[in-house]
């Protein structure tokens, strides 16, 4: 099991956004990374909400790869680490608050888009 590599915070205006969109802005047919983000720090508060001691999540790649920048404390390129598929990471309690609270702080100033994702509910 390994550990997830930590980076250090990102903010929302420095997300790396393909074709030179913004993080605010939807992708085609999806979502923008800002939803994304609410999402995934929506997704980390309902998982610390649950009585299991234990949970296996399985996740994309990106999801993965924003989470542990999120649930870092110190720093490490976020770009430049690899995240081998089909790995098992482990996220203890204190590291998936700290993912919560730091996606949400990443879209704090942020508005939602306007329209929801209704195969995404946050």
């Amino acid at each position: 099991m390994r550990s997830a590599p930590g980076t250090s915070k990102a903010h929302a205006s420095t997300l790396t956004c393909p074709g030179g969109t913004s993080a605010g802005d939807r992708l085609p047919h999806g979502e923008s990374i800002e939803d994304a983000l609410r999402r995934y720090a929506g997704a980390l508060r309902r998982l610390l909400a649950r009585k299991e001691k234990v949970t296996l999540v399985v996740i994309h790649e990106i999801a993965l790869r924003y989470i542990a920048a999120a649930a870092a404390t110190g720093p490490s390129p976020l770009n430049s680490t690899a995240f081998p598929n089909a790995a098992p990471y482990l996220f203890d309690e204190p590291a998936t608050r700290r993912a919560a609270a730091s996606l949400a702080a990443l879209t704090l100033t942020a508005k939602p888009a306007a329209t929801a994702n209704p195969r995404h509910p946050t």
